[in-house]
């Protein structure tokens, strides 16, 4: 979430250095280009770029805009008939639609209309040693048409502090009906794991901004809402699960000191349909697979586990780690995974903590209960099996369902799982059965 933020506030401060456009009359692909590789460290493409002036209003249309890597053709300016074509942009957009008022720009206000960006393409790189290829395209370019940049830093020379956005540094009120993203795609690739999260169909949209600067104690709100398709791709690539996400809030983005805000909790909702590999499930819960066959418990049989339900997850976004703020009830096909507040997960190095159950549902608890007699008959044949079962059950059911407590932490592909109880022995379960059932017939026989 606080990526997508980045971005496209990154491309409004752009849309803003653009105005001047307005008051011009020789709006083009080569300016559009100028302006952005003059403010931004990276090479730029754009097929078309097209100005309508009004009395009130005015209206921008810039199509297939191609971004990628800074290279010598934006540092020379090389006119864009002379350059090679961009075949595989980092960052692709359709189109682009400003629509503003003349009025308030006079006055230093940024008033938009609309502010769309259709069907955008990210690739986004997250490497192993932290960052990504996308930051660094954010920076002020170090030469401007083969000149050197009197405001260039490099990215490593800055302090920490100063490379976080900051809504102070930006000389505007802004008051905007909606800006966002239709029909986008972003690819991001975790360096560290090889999975790639794959985000499609993305409809984001920001609306109701109300943003001043030197006033966030009263001016500070805007509403988000979207809806995207998210898919995880293993290292193997196959794809381990699919996620249906949808959210509609209303936030306060920025603290009192202008950084932005990471504490935030946003309200996700993930769609029936969702759904994950149960292998996964039982590499997560390796542990707790394991301890169950011994007791002659088998998890294993389902290939999908898909939601049944619709169900909501507050998190927070911080440093690539996703924390859960309250807790989160997973509807499956044969059962429920409930994850309790606190449990996270880091995208970037597949690090996690998870403290949850797993509930399965009356239908699978009969399998089990099958399988678990079967056991016991395999070890002890003629034997009345529902004294032994209820023995090994007994601390884990409830309600015709079985529940399993559990904590898992370390690398999601090969965690470290601990159950929230202990499970019974089976040898020694039948052993003190027999002793028990054949102390009985003893005394009777003494008897």
């Amino acid at each position: 979430m606080a990526i997508f933020l980045f971005i496209v506030i990154a491309l409004l401060i752009l849309g803003f250095s653009g105005t001047v456009l307005f008051l011009s009359s020789f709006l083009n692909s080569e300016y559009i280009v100028k302006i952005i590789e003059e403010n931004f460290n990276c090479r730029a493409q754009v097929g078309n770029a097209r100005l309508k002036l009004f009395k009130l209003f005015s209206s921008a249309l810039v199509e297939d805009i191609h971004i990628v890597t800074r290279d010598e053709y934006a540092n020379k300016a090389v006119p864009l008939s002379l350059r090679p074509e961009i075949l595989v942009p980092e960052i692709y957009i359709k189109k682009v639609e400003l629509r503003l008022n003349l009025l308030a720009i006079l006055r230093k206000k940024f008033r938009v209309n609309s502010f769309l960006f259709s069907e955008p393409l990210f690739n986004m790189i997250f490497f192993i040693g932290g960052g990504n290829n996308l930051l660094p395209m954010l920076q002020k370019p170090e030469i401007i048409d083969s000149k050197p940049n009197p405001d260039y830093r490099d990215i490593q020379d800055l302090q920490e502090d100063e490379w976080v956005l900051n809504i102070k540094n930006m000389p505007l009120s802004a008051k905007l009906e909606i800006i966002g993203i239709q029909d986008g795609l972003a690819n991001l690739y975790i360096k560290k794991t090889g999975q790639l999260l794959r985000l499609n169909d993305m409809q984001f949209i920001i609306s109701s901004i109300e943003i001043h600067p030197a006033r966030l104690d009263k001016f500070n709100s805007l509403d988000i809402s979207f809806e995207m398709n998210l898919a995880i791709i293993g290292n193997n690539k196959r794809e381990i699960a699919e996620f249906y996400m949808s959210c509609k809030q209303t936030i306060k983005p920025f603290l009192m000191n202008g950084e932005y805000d990471t504490g935030i909790v946003y309200n996700i909702k993930i769609a029936k349909g969702s759904y994950i590999y149960g292998t996964v499930l039982s590499n997560l819960l390796s542990a707790i697979v394991n301890a169950l066959r011994g007791a002659g418990i088998n998890l294993e049989s389902a290939t999908i586990e898909s939601l049944q339900r619709n169900a909501r997850m507050h998190i927070t976004y911080r440093a690539e780690i996703i924390t859960l703020r309250e807790k989160v009830h997973l509807f499956a096909t044969s059962f429920d995974f409930e994850l309790n507040p606190g449990s996270w997960y880091s995208i970037d190095n597949n690090d996690h903590y998870f403290n949850g159950s797993i509930i399965i549902y009356r239908k699978e608890v009969s399998r089990i209960i099958t399988g678990i007699d079967d056991f016991i008959r395999g070890v002890v044949p003629d034997i009345e099996t529902k004294k032994v079962r209820n023995r090994i059950l007994g601390p884990l059911l409830k309600n015709e369902k079985m529940f399993i407590p559990f904590t898992s932490k370390g690398n999601i592909k090969n965690p470290f799982v601990e159950l929230g109880l202990e499970l019974p022995s089976i040898p020694r379960i039948l052993k003190d059965y027999v002793k028990e059932t054949f102390g009985i017939k003893r005394k009777k026989k003494n008897l």
